[in-house]
């Protein structure tokens, strides 16, 4: 009988196989025979019960011993030994044969009922990785509930001084006693400590808290007693920290912010009853909170910046008569803010903004004899009426309410004295009892906007130095007496009301104010030019409004601190101010004052497309050139098109040294384009189009001047460089009209369609190799009766 080379080849291949698992199988499973004698002399030393044990009963002579349970071998030697819950009592001394097992890589005989120290031998074990009961190598050592019965002192520099690359360390319940050895600070790799329900009787060594690796601490029930050091909280890796059933420990600080702690906080924080602060912002602990009852001597409560949720009650507030300071701002609690927390007798500040707290807050008792100087409810979902008694708070210093659905009135009360920060803007609030603002002496900051607020501007006190109370429904006329006593005004925002009326002239003579928005209201007249020398003005904003001249005189040349200036979208006509413009472009350029930059956009009809900030600049052009961001604050571009502007282009525009776009298009501009402008290196786009100007445009891209006499159109925004595009545009018709002309006929053409695929396949089998040629005509033969071969029909 013959065999065929691949039953052949097979045979051979499983009797290779069957070879080498066997030959495998010796090297590495049969076990040598002096590691056989040193396992059954270790058994035989050790005290244990037999009807308990699983793997010890199961080594004999008459077996492999690297079949026995619970060993582990490397080519006959033996390199794991796994005796957990074998009930082995009594102990291992050095004399036992387990320390002649060089090969022994891990050990585990934990949950036992051994009560020796530690063997010195150990160390023999030099190939010794894992101890669940090395050693110069060893990173984990487990020995849970293994009674171990030794001094902290005696344990402790044993562990130190022969595992020095320790990552673990895990004794509970081993009955150690005593103090922890200071030794132990030696181990610097240290990541995990479980040292919980041993009578360590001893305060928490300080030095914990230099294990820059630890990221698990756990001494629960281990009779701790002393104060907590407050290291151990700084160290940024830590992840657990377990201290429970330590009745003497004084624990009076646990701040652990920005440790990326997780989970549910730990309900035995309630147990630590000689807490004073607790700090854990800026984790990421989740659900709610546990009651604070237990520890009643807490001063301050930092909860913020966590994912924590669910309602606070009175509950857990009870007994906190020592609190000074709450805050949970930016979490997601939820619920009713409950009357009692103001009442809290020493509580001075409450921070529970950015939450989902909802419902109204009710009106608390003896508001008057409050130790509350701050409170921030802002940015939740608070509604209804604002209590009085808030309004009562004798000491309170900062008061926001800000981003929440507050209706109704604001009851300013008399004995606010100390009230210095007022924030209840984004509220629907309509109206204020007069006049009690401007009772409020000592009120500093005050920002009213995005409410309802109707009629009269409130008096302001006399110091205040920032009001903002735009976006509301103002009518009235700007209350001259009120603002221009207002000292030390720095900041004032009235902008989206409907005022009436002029500007009041003092308005703008202040020497202290550096911001003035008073864009989109109904103000009419001209703008007041009694702007002192010692001006501070950074930003005027007049735009949107009715306002009919601007009268520009040599006070004008002393605003040295001048940055935006918009009066865009007025009633302005007439020429350019050129000598308002002279000035402050000639700044533009003095090297001293190189922070400095002004715009003076006018507009009749249109914002001229201007978007300025202190901080970034962005000028935004509409005309093509692309937008840029820019840090410095030099003028980049000058978009004065689509006004009612007349006379001739200042000269002054030449020293804008900077610009790269200017547009002066669709005005009533007139004259001679000024020689100055060739001055402008950097200028990339220029347009003077719809004006009636004449002479020279200076090189480069330029839009010609339209000389015909054009009236603007107002919101016009088409320029030179929106026209269409005929060349490139009939570029693409000639491709589509040249392309149709070939495909028409494949698709609607059955004749033409045949002809070119009959030319086509004439072509490749001309230049394909013989074997594709084989293979296209034998797929031919499947798809039609006849192929066509080099212009004959064959069959």
């Amino acid at each position: 009988m013959t065999y065929s080379p691949i039953v052949l080849c097979l045979l051979f291949v499983f009797f290779y196989c069957t070879l080498f698992k066997h030959v495998v199988v010796s090297s590495r499973g049969q076990c040598l025979s002096d590691q056989q004698s040193l396992l059954l002399q270790f058994k035989d030393n050790l005290i244990f019960e037999p009807t308990e044990s699983k793997s010890l009963v199961t080594w004999n002579q008459s077996s492999d011993c690297c079949t026995w349970e619970g060993i582990s071998c490397e080519q006959g030697r033996v390199t794991g030994l796994k005796l957990s819950n074998e009930s082995i009592s009594g102990g291992i001394n050095n004399n036992s044969t387990l320390f002649n097992l060089q090969y022994l890589q891990s050990l585990d005989l934990s949950y036992n009922l051994i009560n020796s120290t530690i063997p010195s031998r150990i160390g023999n074990l030099k190939n010794l990785r894992f101890v669940v009961q090395n050693l110069t190598k060893l990173e984990e050592l487990y020995l849970d509930s293994v009674h171990i019965s030794t001094p902290g002192n005696e344990w402790g520099q044993a562990i130190s001084s022969s595992l020095p690359n320790l990552r673990v360390l895990s004794l509970s319940e081993c009955l150690l006693s005593g103090s922890i050895h200071q030794s132990l600070a030696k181990l610097q790799h240290l990541s995990v400590i479980e040292l919980s329900h041993n009578n360590l009787s001893s305060p928490v060594p300080r030095s914990f808290g230099n294990f820059s690796n630890l990221t698990s601490l756990q001494l629960n029930g281990c009779n701790l007693h002393g104060t907590f050091p407050k290291e151990i909280f700084q160290v940024p890796t830590l992840r657990i920290l377990s201290m429970s059933d330590n009745g003497l420990l004084d624990v009076d600080r646990l701040r652990s912010s920005n440790c990326l702690f997780s989970g549910p906080l730990p309900k035995s924080i309630s147990k630590l009853t000689q807490l004073v602060h607790l700090g854990l912002s800026n984790n990421q602990f989740v659900g709610p909170i546990s009651s604070f009852d237990m520890t009643k001597n807490l001063e301050q409560i930092d909860l913020s910046s966590n994912n924590l949720s669910g309602p606070i009650s009175s509950a857990h507030l009870k007994g906190l008569l020592n609190l000074v300071s709450i805050d949970l701002r930016s979490n997601s609690f939820n619920g009713n803010i409950p009357s009692s927390l103001f009442t809290l007798p020493l509580l001075e500040e409450i921070d529970l903004s950015y939450n989902q707290f909802s419902g109204e807050v009710l009106e608390f008792p003896n508001p008057s004899s409050s130790m509350l100087d701050s409170i921030d409810l802002s940015s939740n979902k608070l509604q209804g009426t604002i209590p009085m008694s808030i309004f009562k708070l004798t000491e309170l210093h900062s008061l926001s309410l800000s981003f929440n659905m507050f209706n109704g009135t604001i009851h300013l009360d008399t004995s606010l004295g100390f009230l210095q920060n007022l924030n209840l803007s984004h509220n629907q609030l309509v109206s204020i009892q007069e006049p009690s603002l401007y009772n409020i002496y000592n009120l500093r900051t005050l920002d009213l906007g995005f409410n309802q607020l109707d009629r009269k501007i409130p008096i302001l006190p006399p110091n205040i130095y920032y009001v903002d109370l735009s976006s509301n429904s103002f009518t009235s006329s700007i209350p001259s007496e009120s603002i221009c006593n207002a000292r030390n005004l720095q900041y004032l925002d009235l902008s989206n009301n409907s005022l009436t009326g002029i500007i009041p002239a003092c308005m703008l003579a202040t020497g202290t104010t550096f911001e003035v928005k008073l864009h989109n209201n109904n103000l009419s007249g001209p703008i007041p030019d009694l702007f002192p020398l010692s001006c501070r003005l950074r930003t005027l904003d007049l735009s949107g409004n009715l306002l009919t001249k601007i009268t520009c005189t040599e006070s004008i040349d002393h605003w040295p601190m001048i940055q935006i200036v918009d009066i865009a979208s007025n009633n302005f006509s007439g020429e350019l101010p050129g000598k308002c413009l002279t000035t402050w472009l000639t700044k533009m350029t003095d090297d001293s004052q190189p922070q400095l930059s002004h715009l003076f956009p006018i507009s009749a009809t249109s914002n001229p497309h201007f978007t300025f900030s202190q901080r970034n600049i962005q000028t935004m052009f509409t005309t093509g050139l692309r937008t840029r961001n820019l840090d410095s604050l030099y003028l980049y571009g000058l978009n004065l098109s689509n006004n009612l502007l007349s006379g001739q282009i200042p000269s002054s525009f030449g020293n804008m040294r900077q610009l790269e776009s200017l547009d002066l298009s669709r005005n009533h501009l007139s004259g001679k384009i000024p020689e100055s402008l060739s001055n402008l290196s950097f200028l990339g786009f220029l347009n003077l189009s719809y004006n009636q100007l004449h002479g020279r445009i200076p090189g480069g891209d330029a839009a010609a001047p339209d000389t015909s006499p054009k009236t603007p159109k107002a919101n016009h925004s088409t320029s030179a460089n929106n026209e269409i595009e005929w060349n490139l545009i009939s570029a693409e018709i000639g491709f589509l009209v040249g392309f149709g002309t070939v495909l028409g006929p494949l698709v609607f053409w059955k004749r033409w369609r045949k002809w070119y695929f009959d030319r086509v396949e004439d072509i490749a089998f001309s230049i394909l190799p013989q074997i594709l040629l084989r293979k296209w005509l034998s797929w031919k033969m499947g798809t039609r009766k006849g192929v066509r071969v080099g212009g004959r029909i064959a069959s």
